[in-house]
């Protein structure tokens, strides 16, 4: 598993996004939303990623790591789908038709 140390307090910030990595939280827009372990690993590739498209794998692994699980690409589509239902704007989770999902800009 790789570990990111780029946060600087256990927070990532990007766009109206700010990520606490030590409590499970997001911000967005000054509202506070509680995350799983799991959509807390996904929120944190998001963040980082900038904007930047990520795969269904890349995201499976971030979540899930290198457990000896036989986990579906589909689970990550599921966590998408919890994560979107939780932010004021669904819309902030972009699909990227034929690579995964990105965070609007």
């Amino acid at each position: 598993r790789m570990h990111w140390n780029g946060a600087r307090h256990g927070r990532l910030r990007f766009g109206t996004f700010t990520l606490d990595l030590h409590n499970h939280a997001l911000w967005v827009d000054g509202q506070t939303i509680s995350l799983t372990s799991i959509e807390l690993a996904v929120m944190r590739e998001l963040v980082k990623a900038r904007g930047r498209p990520l795969s269904r794998l890349q995201l499976l692994d971030a979540a899930w790591g290198d457990a000896d699980l036989e986990i579906s690409e589909r689970a990550v589509d599921n966590v998408i789908l919890r994560l979107r239902r939780k932010l004021p704007d669904p819309d902030a989770i972009e699909t990227v038709r034929s690579v995964g999902f990105r965070l609007a800009g």
